[in-house]
């Protein structure tokens, strides 16, 4: 499972600012396989609410947690 702070090289503690930023940096970098995975943390973590979501989550036990993360992902990739 992705970490979606490493994938954008941000702390926790990042703002709305900071997130953007990272997100259109990457988008300068990444490949297209990369894309994605960039996207999709981008998505998560420039919405407060979702956000939250994906913080609450990651704190779990690893395994409860890799199991949150997996259905957040699917339910991301069907929303968009």
């Amino acid at each position: 499972m992705k970490n979606y702070y490493q994938v954008l090289g941000i702390n926790k503690e990042a703002d709305e600012e900071s997130i953007e930023t990272a997100f259109v940096t990457l988008l300068r970098k990444c490949s297209d396989e990369e894309f994605t995975v960039v996207e999709a943390a981008y998505r998560r973590l420039s919405q407060s609410q979702l956000k939250a979501d994906y913080d609450e989550y990651f704190n779990e036990p690893e395994e409860a947690r890799d199991i949150c993360l997996q259905a957040i992902e699917l339910i991301d990739a069907h929303r968009f």
